[in-house]
């Protein structure tokens, strides 16, 4: 049995303001530091090559700020590879990575400096397309240059999952060079802007809300001490909330949804925020287009305790699929061409036992 309660509060607020004092999430930037058995290699960096080609990767002097870098090279072209480190970032927050790089190409080739998802996850909505990789580049040269400095600020996906392993690299594609960086920083800036909210929702009235429940993987009734209503103890911003006790006893699947009638003519991101149980449960929702056709959008684990606004992005379901050979069971009913066609009439917002573990039994 799991029993619990979880506050629901609507997005509608600027993001953090920058800060000037931002913390350098990779790990020896500078290359200052050398593996104590490998007194030419630098610590928390790894040498990737493809094709079995041996690594050429090491520390040299001098560096562009302070006394060494990082060298990476090739003695013939045709050779592809890099060095980089794995970082763990948030979802649908903006990140600047930056370094200085010089470059000495005898033989054709690029380089350039990649961020990319290192676990291959895909980060589409639909998770059956595989294809589309979140990444990109901060910077791509193919000719020779001094110290130069290259930045790229980039925003992370609004993602089911709310961290995931990321990946910084130098890289030299298909050429005969020698390569130097220093400096290497990747920096938080805080949540990625949200922009003018085209529709907001009060939660602060249950009469808006219609409850629903599935137990044992089917619709039932709602169990008993299943209910929603006012909340004025988890204050958000000096206003009350919606405060939802639900009940999953089931040993299979159970969920609660809320669901309310609207009138939203377009956006690219759906926002709410949530005062969190750590129950560990699934926070989803689901969308319904104007032909009556539902688009599921799953949100994240309740992890955690406290406020936490929940972002996911709306964009590929507008787009829709990739090809018509592509089908979903994120979506069902109504015209059934798996895009989300504004305006949207109707939302549920649903809290889930998936995977069902009944990690908590308590009350709030």
């Amino acid at each position: 049995m799991s029993q619990s309660t979880v506050v629901l509060w609507p997005e509608n607020t600027k993001p953090d303001s920058e800060s000037t004092d931002y913390v350098n999430l990779l790990k020896n930037g500078g290359f200052e530091t050398a593996k104590e058995n490998e007194p030419t290699y630098p610590t928390d960096w790894t040498y990737d090559a493809c094709g079995g080609v041996p690594g050429k990767w090491k520390l040299t002097k001098p560096g562009h700020e302070g006394e060494q870098c990082g060298h990476l090279w090739s003695d013939k072209p045709g050779y592809h590879g890099g060095a980089g480190q794995s970082v763990t970032l948030e979802g649908n927050r903006r990140y600047k990575l930056s370094a200085w790089i010089k470059a000495n190409i005898s033989k054709g080739g690029k380089v350039t400096l990649l961020y990319y998802d290192c676990g291959r996850i895909d980060f589409v909505q639909d998770r059956q397309r595989t294809n589309k990789w979140w990444g990109g580049s901060a910077g791509e040269k193919q000719k020779n240059f001094d110290w130069q400095y290259v930045e790229k600020t980039f925003e992370t996906p609004a993602i089911v999952v709310q961290t995931f392993n990321a990946k910084m690299h130098l890289v030299l594609f298909s050429g005969q060079a020698d390569v130097w960086m220093d400096d290497a920083r990747l920096v938080d800036l805080g949540p990625a802007k949200m922009g003018k909210a085209m529709y907001s929702m009060s939660f602060d009235d249950p009469k808006l809300w219609k409850l629903s429940a599935h137990v044992n993987e089917t619709p039932a009734e709602l169990p008993e001490g299943v209910k929603i209503q006012g909340d004025d103890k988890h204050m958000c911003e000096g206003k009350p909330g919606l405060i939802l006790h639900y009940l999953f006893s089931s040993p299979r699947h159970d969920a609660i949804m809320l669901t309310a009638d609207v009138s939203i003519c377009g956006g690219t991101l759906f926002a709410f925020r949530v005062y969190g149980d750590g129950s560990g449960h699934e926070l989803d929702a689901v969308l319904f287009d104007k032909s009556g056709e539902a688009h599921y959008l799953p949100i994240g684990q309740v992890y955690w305790r406290g406020w936490k606004t929940m972002y996911t992005s709306i964009t590929d379901l507008s787009n829709g699929p990739a090809s018509k050979w592509d089908v979903s069971c994120n979506h069902w009913g109504g015209d059934g061409n798996q895009t989300m066609e504004f305006s949207i009439t109707r939302i549920a917002i649903g809290l889930n036992d998936q995977p069902d573990k009944f990690q908590h039994s308590h009350k709030d």
